[in-house]
């Protein structure tokens, strides 16, 4: 089963190789049970197909609850932190401090050997042990984000949330349509329906970044309202990485995204937005 590389690999295998050992005790359950047990076979196996992509349920688009995204998506999740994890381990910034008895060489103190009682002429090593990345969610409410789009959004914020939490990051989530509201992710299983303000979206988020951390801000999005270019300029010039995400544009609606965000991507399959946005993460945490 570890070797196995996607569910659908993993779902035949126990067809073929498990069903055939258990299912006459299948058959000695009583018929609800049955009906139970392939209830909740036909839910785990319709989550992820081929290349990681998460599929919609055929019924209806229908948001799994957290718990069978976790299970779901539990390997991606593990996958992409140990990579990134390593990837920080490479990029952790190594400082030297103080005046000290041992450690490296302080060159520029070096001549104070010579003077009595100097004995203090190294520095340490003074390697942070959490990365100082806050991760920011513009997550767009707005009418036209519902259906498919919206599924495919919540379930790529909450694989990436869940990669940050795995990584120590700190993770701001805010909704926007014609309002602007932070809440947990959980909020965004219901969207409000107005309009798409995203220039209010980053008035909000101004005044709470942190700029002495890293902060990387996604405005997932399936369109462009005011524009926010002169807030985010002076935010890029603070240090802050701003990735539009346009979900299901039409080819004007992408000329506008790259109008609006120097940074932007434009995803017109929403099934591919998962693995979209873990390739973004991994490039800008590697830069």
């Amino acid at each position: 089963i570890q070797e196995l590389k996607t569910t659908d690999e993993l779902k035949t295998f126990i067809d073929k190789n498990i069903y055939p050992i258990i299912k006459e005790y299948i058959k000695n359950e009583p018929e609800h049970k049955q009906q139970q047990l392939q209830v909740g076979c036909n839910k785990s196996a319709s989550g992820i197909k081929e290349n990681g992509r998460i599929e919609a349920r055929r019924s209806r688009a229908e948001i799994p609850t957290d718990q069978e995204l976790s299970g779901l998506l539990n390997p991606y999740i593990r996958t992409l932190a140990s990579k990134l994890g390593d990837i920080l381990k490479e990029q952790k910034s190594t400082r030297y401090t103080g005046n000290h008895l041992q450690g490296k060489l302080l060159s520029k103190n070096a001549y104070k050997v010579m003077i009595p009682d100097t004995t203090r002429i190294f520095s340490i090593k003074n390697t942070p042990n959490i990365p100082d990345y806050t991760i920011t969610f513009l997550l767009d409410e707005s009418n036209s984000m519902g259906g498919k789009k919206h599924y495919d959004t919540y379930i790529s914020a909450f694989l990436l949330q869940e990669v940050c939490k795995k990584l120590k990051f700190k993770i701001n989530n805010v909704l926007f349509d014609n309002l602007v509201r932070t809440e947990p992710l959980s909020a965004y299983r219901t969207i409000r329906g107005g309009g798409t303000n995203d220039l209010l979206a980053f008035q909000h988020i101004k005044p709470i970044l942190n700029l002495t951390e890293q902060n990387i801000v996604f405005v997932l999005t399936d369109g462009v309202g005011r524009n926010p270019t002169e807030i985010t300029s002076e935010l890029i010039r603070k240090g802050v990485i701003i990735v539009g995400v346009g979900i299901g544009l039409r080819e004007q609606e992408v000329e506008q995204l790259k109008a609006h965000y120097v940074n932007s991507i434009s995803v017109p399959d929403t099934e591919a937005l998962p693995q979209v946005m873990i390739n973004q993460l991994s490039s800008l945490i590697h830069r």
